[in-house]
């Protein structure tokens, strides 16, 4: 079998994969609802989005339901792929610029200097600097007590 065969059976089976996590990412969780109305749910939001509203199926679910699928999961399902996306995507050009399979973002000390930045939310502004320094200790800043200058 061709390379190109192997490459190409190989993307159409993580993206099959990522389709069926995907989906049944939205069957989990403490609110149970079914397989069929998620699908029915998801349907309908499609139609509607491709539509610009005119076209709808017949709502089987409660507004509960709704609720659970359209405002909970899927945000969360979305950011978690985007974000798992935008992380191998990452890595895949810190590999490729060392020309390295097994660098890491400690290489360049990117995953030191945004520790900081991420536990604490990243206040831009010097008054939210300033309130976020007098509610937590100054040893999760490491340091960024001294850039207040901005």
């Amino acid at each position: 079998m061709k390379p190109e065969k192997t490459g190409r059976r190989c993307v159409l089976i993580l993206l099959i994969l990522l389709a069926a996590v995907f989906f049944l990412s939205f069957l989990l969780g403490r609110y149970r609802v079914s397989a069929l109305q998620t699908a029915r749910l998801l349907a309908d939001r499609a139609l509607s989005g491709i539509s610009r509203g005119r076209l709808r199926l017949a709502p089987t679910w409660t507004p509960e339901e709704a609720s659970v699928v359209i405002q909970i999961r899927l945000p969360r399902i979305l950011s978690a792929a985007l974000i798992g996306a935008a992380l191998s995507a990452a890595g895949a050009s810190y590999q490729a610029m060392f020309r390295n399979p097994m660098v890491s973002p400690d290489l360049l000390g990117a995953s030191t200097a945004l520790r900081g930045i991420v536990t604490m939310g990243a206040p831009f502004e010097k008054s939210a600097c300033e309130k976020y320094m007098k509610l937590l200790t100054p040893n999760i800043f490491n340091g960024y007590k001294y850039f207040l200058f901005f």
